[in-house]
Parts: structure tokens; C-alpha cells; sequence
């Protein structure tokens, strides 16, 4: 339907227009990625195509010395938490982040993002966790940990199983998803930590998107986000720096480039966009 950036580096450089809005649905997007730009355009792009109004508001971790982004241009186009901890959210978006081979506790904002994480299971109705980000709230929520993977997972993979009759894969025939990580959480699928349930998993990718109900937290292990030749450039970018890297799987680099996760990925979002509609926030009942 539309959406409204109300801050970052797209909307400060006027390469995001806003439009007249009535109510918007409130997203904060905690933004790690080190382009922040691209990362921004991705999910305006996809929260766009979503039938709702939604006003974005970009945040960024204080504590973090960015080795991407000049401290002071941050300052001037993100909030921080503490600029935006006494609103009312409706989701909250934590990205992905290029730091996955790194022991938890070796990141610089590591008490900062378990304190915004704390905070959303009260004053968030739902947050999607992406990536490194997912990794990171199984741990913190149910002390699953992560390894490092013999080979880099890196590609197009597609759900084998999709829970059923769940809200969250409504209208999803499959899903399909953009992988691009050295890592992965040890979910015992057979196994699982009460309250948390497999809503998407395949064989190669293992359980890629995952929801515990009583933290409103989905844990995503890929990118829905990601445009038609991100991995593409990824690729390429390894390849320059002389990294051991694979073609991306089911994704040919070789011929025209389709966008085979658009759909799905969009599908999804909208699910989470109509189950935020339906949720009441703790402090609303107290």
C-alpha cells in the first residue's frame, strides 16, 4: 500500500519519497548491516508491496564502533533505543549482521541488543529476527547455540515442510529463501524448547524460520529481504577478495537472474503484517 521512511540515509538523500498516510502500522528496523543503504531500499521495497500503511522508523546499536559507517552521519540519519523505547511499537525488524563467526560475547553491542530484545517481549507486538540476529534470540532465549559450518550455505533454498494451519504460512503454497551464512543454530527438531515451533524447514537448510508465541519472536535464518541480485553481488564481492566461495545454489549466475523467493517472501510479511493487526500489547491489558 505505502510506506514512509521516517529517517535514514534514504529519506536524508531524498531517494525515498513519502506519501500521505492516514494510520500507519509502526515498524523499527535495527539496522546492522555495514550497507546500510541497500539494507534500508531492501526492506522499504518489501514492506511496500504489503497491503497496509507503515511508517519506518531506522534505529542503530550506540555501543558499536562501526567500521562501515562514520559515527557521525549515523547519529544524524538513525534513532538509537533510547530515542524510541518509550513508543508504542507494532514490529520490530532486527537484521542480519556480518559478525557470525564471533563468539556471542565478543560483540561490541551484545548487552545493548539483549536489553532492545528484552524490551520488545513487552512492548513490541511481534519481531522478526533475521540471520546472525535469529541466532543470536535462540540463544538469548532458549540457550541454543551455534556452530560454524564446513562450507559456507549460500543460495536459493525452498521449504519441504511449512507448519500447517498456522497464520504465518496462510496463502503459502511453499517458501523459498535467499541463505547466506558460515553458521547455523543446533535446533534439535525432534526436540524442541517449549513454546518453539518449525514453521518452515528443508533438508539442506535445516529449520529456517522458527516462532516461539510467547515471546510474539520469529527467528529467520535467510534473507526474505534480499533483492533479485544480491547474492549475485555477494558472490562476486568474495570472489574479488580472493575468499574460498561457491556459486550461489539454485541461482544461476551464468543466465538472466529471476527473483524466485519475491513472492513468497512478500506472502509471508503480509502474514506477519495482519497477525500484528490481531495482537494487544501487554501494557495495554495491565
Amino acid at each position: 500500500m505505502s510506506v514512509n521512511a521516517c529517517n535514514g540515509f534514504l529519506k536524508q538523500q531524498k531517494e525515498w519519497i513519502n506519501s500521505q498516510q492516514s494510520n500507519p502500522m509502526t515498524i523499527v528496523i535495527l539496522n546492522l548491516m555495514p550497507n546500510k543503504k541497500e539494507t534500508e531500499r531492501q526492506f522499504l521495497n518489501l514492506l511496500d508491496s504489503l497491503d497496509a500503511e507503515i511508517a519506518v522508523q531506522f534505529i542503530y546499536p550506540k555501543t558499536h564502533h562501526s567500521k562501515h559507517t562514520q559515527a557521525k552521519d549515523l547519529a544524524a540519519s538513525y534513532a538509537t533505543f533510547d530515542e524510541i523505547k518509550h513508543q508504542q511499537i507494532d514490529g520490530l525488524i532486527i537484521t542480519g549482521a556480518p559478525i557470525e563467526k564471533l563468539a556471542f560475547s565478543e560483540i561490541d553491542y551484545i548487552d545493548e541488543l539483549i536489553t532492545i530484545r528484552n524490551w520488545a517481549k513487552t512492548h513490541v507486538k511481534q519481531t522478526i529476527n533475521e540471520c546472525w540476529a535469529a541466532q543470536q534470540g535462540l540463544n538469548q532465549d532458549f540457550e541454543i547455540e551455534k556452530i560454524n559450518l564446513k562450507q559456507k550455505l549460500f543460495g536459493i533454498y525452498q521449504a519441504s515442510y511449512l507448519a500447517e494451519e498456522n497464520e504465518l504460512t496462510k496463502y503459502c503454497e511453499t517458501i523459498t529463501m535467499p541463505q547466506s551464512r558460515h553458521t547455523k543454530s543446533l535446533v534439535d527438531e525432534q526436540n524442541l524448547p517449549k513454546d518453539l515451533t518449525v514453521i518452515a524447514s528443508s533438508p539442506e537448510a535445516g529449520p529456517f524460520i522458527l516462532y516461539s508465541k510467547k515471546y510474539h519472536q520469529l527467528y529467520i535464518s535467510g534473507h526474505p529481504e534480499y533483492d533479485t541480485h544480491t547474492l549475485h553481488n555477494e558472490y562476486l564481492r568474495d570472489l574479488n577478495q580472493q575468499k574460498k566461495i561457491q556459486k550461489p545454489k539454485n541461482y544461476d549466475t551464468n543466465q538472466q537472474l529471476i527473483n524466485t523467493w519475491q513472492a513468497s517472501s512478500q506472502q509471508f510479511y503480509q502474514n506477519w503484517s495482519d497477525l500484528i493487526k490481531k495482537e494487544v500489547l501487554l501494557y495495554d491489558t495491565i
